[in-house]
């Protein structure tokens, strides 16, 4: 039993199932097909770059990325449709252990910083 509400845990559970309510997005406009598609087509060159890359172990996975990185005229366009493959869509990366602004690794890379290259590879 929940001391704070006197009801036993069955209890509990059906009346929050009583709450439930069906999702007010219509199916057919649940999945933005339309956006996914466009997304889709304006990264197609790091979606085949990335589709032609060898299976190899990390290392050299991390490297060739890395080497493509400080090679490119656009590094924030490849940075940015890495991201968007792994379903991020932010401008930025964070989580407990990183921190990533794409414009501005982007630009360090254009510049030869090859530690942003590596960091963000």
């Amino acid at each position: 039993m929940f001391k704070s509400r006197r009801i036993t845990s069955e209890r509990f559970i059906a009346e929050f199932f009583e709450t439930l309510t069906p999702g007010v997005i219509p199916r057919e406009h649940f999945i933005d097909w339309g956006r996914i598609k466009l997304k889709c087509k304006e990264f197609e060159d790091v979606i085949e770059y990335f589709a032609e890359l060898s299976p190899k172990n990390r290392s050299a996975i991390r490297q060739e990325i890395q080497d493509t990185l400080l090679s490119s005229d656009d590094p924030f366009h490849i940075i940015k449709g890495s991201f968007e493959l792994l379903g991020h869509t932010n401008n930025y990366y964070v989580s407990d252990r990183d921190n990533a602004d794409f414009s501005i690794v982007a630009g360090k890379i254009k510049n030869g910083v090859t530690e942003q290259a590596t960091y963000i590879a």
